[in-house]
């Protein structure tokens, strides 16, 4: 019996999508293309952050966090108490509004999910979950953790991050915010993030003490609550990012 070829199997296929999956096509046509507008966009986002000027590398950066955020908010859906939500947007735009942070339009939201982390995306768009908000007890902790997120994208990480991953594989569509989200920075770019937090906090009018009491924290309950095995797994330990702030 003759072995069927490449091209008979695909055109039987085909005709079984159209004759069983008339409905499914629209979709799927519209997945194909999201998908290859992501991965375009993120291309270049990569291409203007070495070729092009400031301005053209920020508008692609921000279609490319508009995709991101997007996806993130369908993984993790918003925190539904409003008064978390007011005060986190509240503090961020303080620090927002600072001379260091206006070139970008930051937005700030408050999600759910089982871990303690706050996450950065690029064009600004920063996530805390309700979680490590509970955690922190004052304004000037959560300050803190809003501004060393900031931090990430003033100190262009993601440019960085993006374009190493790129050199080394070819992104596709939904990978990167896994990515993105299951891979730590550096330990030099999480200490840059903790200075430039610090001093963005301190710019805003917070208190120098949210960052330390934040880490003293950390530090103690490091051992005891698993819901922080995320955040710790992708940042230095809590006694090493207070050495290296009060280092400079």
């Amino acid at each position: 019996m003759r072995t069927l070829g490449l091209f008979e199997i695909l055109l039987i296929a085909f005709v079984v999508l159209l004759l069983f999956g008339g409905p499914l096509i629209p979709r799927l046509a519209a997945s194909l293309g999201r998908r290859v507008r992501t991965t375009a966009d993120q291309a270049r986002w990569v291409y203007e952050s070495m070729a092009g000027s400031e301005e053209d590398e920020m508008e692609a950066e921000a279609r490319v966090g508009r995709q991101l955020a997007q996806a993130f908010r369908e993984q993790m859906p918003p925190d539904p108490d409003p008064e978390a939500g007011h005060r986190v947007a509240r503090l961020g735009r303080r620090l927002a509004e600072t001379e260091t942070a206006r070139q970008r339009a930051f937005s700030f939201e408050v999600v759910g999910g089982a871990a303690a982390n706050a996450y950065a995306l690029p064009g600004g768009h920063v996530f805390i979950t309700r979680r490590l908000l509970d955690l922190c007890e004052g304004d000037d902790e959560v300050a803190f953790v809003l501004a060393h997120e900031m931090g990430h994208v003033l100190c262009r990480h993601f440019v960085a991050k993006y374009t190493l991953e790129m050199a080394l594989q070819h992104l596709r569509a939904g990978q990167l915010i896994g990515q993105l989200l299951g891979k730590g920075y550096s330990r030099e770019q999480e200490h840059e993030a903790d200075r430039a937090g610090v001093a963005l906090a301190q710019e805003a009018g917070f208190g120098s003490g949210g960052a330390p009491r934040f880490f003293r924290k950390l530090a103690a309950l490091s051992r005891e609550h698993s819901f922080l095995a995320e955040y710790l797994s992708t940042h230095p330990a809590p006694a090493e990012r207070m050495a290296a702030l009060r280092q400079g």
